[in-house]
Formats: structure tokens, sequence, C-alpha cells
């Protein structure tokens, strides 16, 4: 499988998730709030759960239908393995590309899902903006 635990949001690491973006190969990304403090594991499971389930909707009957159930497989069973330890998650998965990025982000994130070309990565891009702020002189 092609899965491991999450890591720490580093620059480096987000612009190596970042060239997802442009990939032409299907994506599952999936953004949800984890902080310890607010949600149980449960309760995180249950909103990916409700997340995916929404998007399949969007993809039944589709030529990306298969794809996208062996997407949310993946995710679903890493999901089972989660213990939140972090404020935010994303997760971007493409078995066909053999990629998987799990990052605990500093900061709670909007729940949302896509499955599509290239990984949906705007808040990992916010995140970034953060850690290497730039200057006009």
């Amino acid at each position: 499988m092609l899965t491991s635990e999450p890591k720490r949001a580093t620059a480096e690491g987000l612009r190596q998730a970042v060239r997802l973006a442009q990939a032409d190969s299907l994506f599952l990304s999936v953004h949800v709030s984890t902080s310890p403090s607010e949600f149980t594991t449960e309760a995180i499971r249950l909103t990916v759960k409700s997340l995916l389930e929404r998007v399949e909707q969007d993809q039944t009957g589709t030529l990306w239908e298969k794809p996208f159930r062996e997407e949310r497989e993946r995710v679903e069973r890493y999901m089972l393995t989660l213990r939140p330890g972090a404020a935010g998650l994303v997760v971007l998965s493409s078995g066909g590309a053999g990629e998987w990025y799990a990052f605990w982000l500093p900061g709670p994130v909007s729940a949302y899902a896509h499955f599509g070309r290239g990984a949906h990565i705007l808040p990992l891009v916010d995140i970034l903006d953060e850690l290497e702020p730039v200057c006009l002189a």
C-alpha cells in the first residue's frame, strides 16, 4: 500500500505536493479538520466518509467511477489507522501515479474532498505562503 503516517507540513514537503496539482493522473484529495481537542477520531472518520459519499455520487456512471472507488477504499482503510495529531489533515492519493501524501496542518481546514486530474492543494499553498513569506522591495 502507498500510505504512510502523516508528516508535519514543511516548506519542502509542501513544495513536493504542489507539483501534484498539475499532474495528469487522477487524485483523491481530502481535507479535514482533526484537532484532538475538538474532534474524536470517530467523528473525523465519519466526516471523511460523508465527504467521500458526496464525491462518489458525482462519479457514479462515469469513466472515473472505478478509479474513484479504488482511491476511496485506500483512503478509508488509512482513516481506520489514523490518530489525530494536529489541527488539520490533507490526504492526496493516486494509486495510478503511485503517489501518496498525508500532511498534518498547523491550523484547521474546511472539510473538502475532490476527485479529478491533479491534486487539490489550495490549503497547502496557503500554508506554504505562511511558511515562506515573500517580501517585495
